[in-house]
């Protein structure tokens, strides 16, 4: 069965609602803390921006005020240098940004690639399936025995044949589907 199957039938909705929302109420946590140090760097680099271009602009007009440079080189050092922090600037952003989608990237590797939790045993032989069908013989189900979803079921699905369970919500094409887990007292054969 399914993991919300599961949670239907044990009505354990409300528990698995708050389980996850106390590591979303993390994860907000934790992006919010994110943001802020980002957020923090910005402001830092803006002000040494400030900072660096206030002191180039002073620093020029002291040279051109003791008559060490003219105006034409004044005008370009500064231009050229509120380029280059202008640039620098917009680095130091993508390098942050950078850095958030490496973790990013990290993160859903770590979530994609995980070990199966299903295993074979040491030493399993390979499954070897010669011919294939699926067969139900008197199959009888029901999640309470007052109200049975299968009485006497029989069907069988010949070797290579495409079948597609349609119905009504309700009508019991997922249990059909997941009825082979379990069931004492039945009858469930593949072949």
């Amino acid at each position: 069965m399914t993991d919300l199957t599961n949670i239907r039938l044990f009505a354990r909705h409300p528990f698995e609602n708050q389980y996850l929302g106390r590591f979303l109420d993390r994860e907000v946590e934790a992006a919010k803390r994110s943001l802020g140090y980002m957020e923090k760097i910005r402001w830092f680099q803006n002000a040494c921006g400030v900072l660096l271009i206030l002191g180039i602009l002073l620093l020029a007009l002291w040279l051109w005020r003791r008559g060490n440079i003219d105006i034409a080189t004044f005008v370009t050092a500064t231009s050229l240098s509120l380029m280059i922090i202008t640039d620098v600037s917009g680095l130091s952003r993508r390098l942050l940004e950078f850095f958030e989608a490496t973790g990013n990237i990290a993160n859903g590797v770590r979530t994609l690639i995980r070990p199966h939790e299903v295993t074979d045993q040491p030493h399993a032989q390979v499954l070897n399936v010669l011919r294939g069908e699926v067969r139900f013989v008197n199959v009888d189900f029901g999640y309470q025995p007052e109200k049975p979803v299968f009485r006497d079921f029989n069907l069988h699905i010949p070797a290579g044949q495409r079948v597609g369970f349609v119905g009504a919500s309700g009508s019991g094409e997922s249990t059909l589907l997941s009825i082979n887990r379990g069931i004492t007292g039945s009858y469930w054969c593949c072949v």
